[in-house]
């Protein structure tokens, strides 16, 4: 989760140039709750899109791009936007859920599920050879892969319409790791 995107439900720490921000994490399935944790230690991995860091370049140039038009969008909510920035919201959307560990788990479950259910009456192929064939697929679908397919569908939804509500409140506002699902 981008950390431009985080800084909005967190508290900001400034000591002259640096800046400090702190957040609160509620682990549901492991009933854990933490608070004023800096953000830099959550909701990230080293090498998550490889070794290469080319994905993580890309990531980087597009959060830049997204934190301007955000970051915008909060200091002036009735902001008209042109069709490049709505087409950059687009673009968040689809890469916050296509870049997060959850997702990439579901896409190996679903993978699996669907490999499994398709052999099962199958006999083209022995046992082992299904089952190396789909590791070999499995292993094919990580988290570089869905960056550039969240690529491919953020172009495919341009003609969408989009809508933005401003929700105006006193209250403390949670996201998540997924935060557009």
């Amino acid at each position: 989760v981008p950390v431009f995107y985080l800084k909005n439900f967190s508290c900001v720490e400034s000591k002259g140039k640096k800046e400090k921000i702190l957040t609160s994490i509620h682990l549901i399935n492991e009933k854990i709750t933490k608070e004023n944790i800096p953000v830099k230690s959550i909701l990230y991995e080293n090498e998550f899109y490889g070794k290469s860091g080319t994905t993580e370049k890309l990531l980087s140039k597009m959060e830049s791009e997204w934190a301007k038009i955000i970051n915008e969008l909060l200091g002036q909510p009735n902001k008209k936007l042109d069709a490049e920035e709505v087409s950059l919201l687009k673009s968040f959307v689809v890469f916050q859920y296509y870049r997060t560990v959850a997702t990439n788990s579901d896409v190996k479950k679903t993978i699996n599920e669907l490999f499994d259910y398709l052999i099962s009456d199958s006999d083209t192929n022995s046992n082992s050879d299904s089952k190396l064939l789909k590791n070999d697929i499995i292993n094919k679908f990580n988290p570089e892969c869905l960056v550039r397919k969240a690529e491919k569908l953020a172009k495919e939804i341009d003609d969408l319409r989009m809508s933005i509500i401003q929700y105006n409140t006193s209250n403390k506002l949670i996201t998540s790791d997924m935060p557009v699902a």
